[in-house]
């Protein structure tokens, strides 16, 4: 067992801090385990190297290809070995001994024949327990770890590792419990309801990462499947991508099989984002839709490589992002709605005005009072609309997909029926002014009046793409301030001397200025209506 903690200890780069009666670990959690087990037996990686006659001689990283790391170590007697820790299935594969209550056991040939029941040498039954282990291990979600070394000569010292990292005898084997963050399970869930598909693309072993996974929520039912690496290889593309959409968790896998994964959901129409930190990510992070790479744990290869860097390495964070990027294109929308329908608004009435009246109509609207509504009465208010407060389902609604319109979902009817009925309703105010014998700037000042505050009522139905009637008026006090400033400046045009002056405007009696707010909630009001009540989205 100590020898195995040495292994471990000296084949490790993460490090053990003691800071006076308090100690904290830096660097990888898996290894971190390890090297804190190996503490609590007395072993120290610093003063072991530094008092202890042990040496680093090379350090060959872990690789995710060979699922393994190893170092030539020099002994305090002047010896070089060779200490190496992995996959249990790999160190197992390339073992050509076991080390047992201080005795090396060698492996025969009867025992790599893979048949368990016929297993008849002590190095047979030793295989089988540590593959019974290894199952128990991974049943009960622990990453599992196995540690061994290799005596080497001179010669050994120039070889490549490749070479090296064959005949080792095996010390022991290690269950890491590594839980996930809290958050994680709350995450997935939000994914899951927001149509988002979740897979685990893990080098962990396969029954290791379906325990985690079915703990945390990725999988959720027995059709979801679990596929290794070794079953990748044996898969062409054409199977992969028919199965990817049932598979929750990919083990055992190799960034050349990312890749693959990430080719194949893309095909299958998917939008792709894949995470990762090594360098061998890189094609895959590159290839992806959206590649996120780690920014604490992730190399500079790897951040070059994705498209977003995750920097506290949390995947509640991208749901975040996600709930975020959401927000964000549903308050675009919104803005580009009110936006548009107020151009239409104001084309529509001139246009109302040459279609009733001839060539010869009078303008309802003077070129400044159509600036003003552009800047003031319309830009200002349709700005708060940016920090418009996220929707109650937001996260429920499924993924948009690839090719849809930025005016799905009748957008852009919405926008021109309800443009059209702003300006009619700006073009009757004109209408009724001229007929009842008023001057052509009071009907100027009243179609002004009517698209103004027509236009501010039509933001409350704005805020939101079911109607106005089921979203809380008070819950974007920005909004409500711009709305009050546009209709007091816009009323300053009207009733104010430079106003009048600027604008050729005529103050509004009270009466017709109530008649004029009142009017200009209608179509707002009465399309909702409908839209509640018929469920017709095009109004």
């Amino acid at each position: 067992m100590m020898k195995g903690l040495v292994v471990a200890t000296l084949c490790n780069d993460s490090e053990y801090i003691m800071d006076g009666d308090k100690s904290t670990v830096r660097g990888n959690p898996t290894e971190g385990a390890l090297i804190v087990a190996a503490a609590k037996a007395g072993l120290n990686q610093s003063e072991m190297l530094t008092s202890g006659g042990y040496s680093i001689v090379e350090k060959f990283p872990f690789d995710s290809s060979r699922k393994m790391a190893s170092v030539i170590v020099k002994g305090p007697e002047g010896n070089h070995f060779l200490a190496i820790k992995g996959a249990p299935d790999v160190i197992l594969r390339n073992a050509a001994g076991f080390m047992v209550d201080g005795t090396s056991v060698e492996h025969t040939t009867a025992a790599s024949d893979g048949n368990l029941a016929l297993a008849t040498s002590p190095s047979a039954e030793i295989v089988a327990n540590y593959e019974a282990a290894i199952e128990n291990f991974a049943q009960d979600a622990l990453r599992t770890l196995a540690v061994g070394f290799k005596e080497l000569t001179e010669a050994d010292l120039e070889r490549d590792f490749e070479e090296l990292e064959k005949d080792i005898t095996v010390l022991g084997l290690y269950g890491i419990m590594d839980p996930p963050r809290p958050e994680v399970r709350d995450a997935i869930e939000s994914c899951y309801q927001a149509g988002v598909r979740t897979v685990m693309i893990t080098g962990d072993h396969a029954l290791t990462a379906a325990a985690i996974a079915r703990d945390i929520g990725i999988i959720r039912s027995e059709k979801d499947l679990v596929v290794t690496g070794a079953e990748l290889d044996e898969m062409d593309d054409d199977k992969l991508r028919q199965i990817c959409p049932e598979v929750a968790v990919f083990a055992r896998v190799t960034p050349e099989h990312k890749l693959r994964i990430v080719q194949a959901q893309q095909f299958n129409n998917e939008v792709a984002a894949m995470t990762g930190d090594g360098v061998n990510d890189a094609p895959a992070l590159r290839r992806a839709d959206i590649g996120v790479a780690m920014g604490i744990t992730g190399t500079s290869v790897a951040k070059d490589s994705g498209d977003l860097i995750l920097l506290d390495d949390n995947f509640s964070t991208i749901v975040k992002a996600v709930r975020q990027g959401r927000q964000i294109f549903d308050n675009l929308r919104k803005f580009i709605r009110q936006a548009l329908t107020a151009n239409v608004g104001e084309v529509s009435v001139i246009l109302f005005a040459f279609l009733m009246m001839g060539p010869e109509a009078i303008l309802p609207l003077t070129p400044l009072m159509i600036l003003w509504i552009n800047l003031v009465s319309d830009g200002l208010p349709a700005l708060a609309l940016g920090v418009e407060p996220e929707e109650k389902d937001l996260m429920e609604r499924k993924p948009r997909k690839r090719n849809e319109s930025f005016f799905s979902d009748h957008l852009g009817t919405r926008i021109l029926t309800r443009g059209l009925a702003l300006g009619g309703m700006s073009y009757m105010a004109f209408n009724w002014a001229l007929t009842n014998g008023f001057s052509a700037n009071y009907a100027q000042t009243m179609a002004f009046a009517m698209l103004v505050f027509a236009q501010l009522w039509h933001l409350f139905d704005s805020r939101t793409f079911t109607s106005l009637y089921r979203r809380n008026p008070f819950t974007n006090p920005y909004l409500l301030g711009a709305v009050a400033v546009s209709a007091i400046l816009s009323l300053g045009v009207i009733y104010t001397g430079l106003g009048q002056l600027i604008f050729n405007t005529e103050a509004l009696a009270a009466g017709h200025l109530f008649g004029v707010i009142m009017a200009a909630s209608l179509p707002t009001l009465v399309m909702s209506a409908v839209k509640e009540a018929t469920k017709t989205k095009w109004v």
